[in-house]
């Protein structure tokens, strides 16, 4: 799952924050968060922090001094994020976004695009492929002659 914090006032209006599955992103107005802010001048220096396990996203104030909002109501614990919430924090509110990424399928290339022969197969016929024109090279073989002996050159 991708959590994406998307800007909708404040400001950042317009920006686009990504939380991938697996990580815990701490936002604020400092170079002491994963994410700094430093437009927002009402952010703590690390103001809240996005958790995203893969399965849920959930929002934590890190002891902020303005708070951290959910739909309105502050972040005392943890608040799991659902599709559309709104999240304020300073003078910012985000949109939230649940995006579930699928993983890249491990099949079998299509048939539009078969699977090449190993390197050392067309190596190996690239030269069989020489040593032919050098043959005809060396015997003189060219125009009508070389369209009869097809096979070897």
């Amino acid at each position: 799952m991708l959590v994406i914090l998307e800007a909708v006032s404040g400001p950042i209006a317009g920006r686009r924050i990504e939380i991938r599955a697996g990580t815990i992103l701490r936002i604020g107005r400092t170079a002491k968060s994963d994410y700094a802010l430093g437009e927002d001048s009402y952010l703590s220096g690390q103001h809240f922090a996005i958790e995203n396990d893969g399965a849920d996203a959930r929002a934590r104030d890190l002891g902020s001094s303005n708070g951290t909002f959910v739909n309105g109501e502050r972040v005392t614990s943890d608040a799991v994020l659902r599709e559309g919430d709104s999240l304020t924090a300073g003078g910012s509110t985000f949109t939230v976004h649940l995006d579930t990424v699928t993983e890249p399928s491990k099949k079998e290339p299509s048939p539009a695009f078969p699977r090449c022969p190993p390197m050392r197969s067309r190596r190996r016929e690239r030269r069989k492929s020489s040593a032919r024109i050098l043959d005809c090279l060396a015997t003189g073989t060219s125009g009508p002659d070389l369209h009869a002996r097809k096979g070897s050159c």
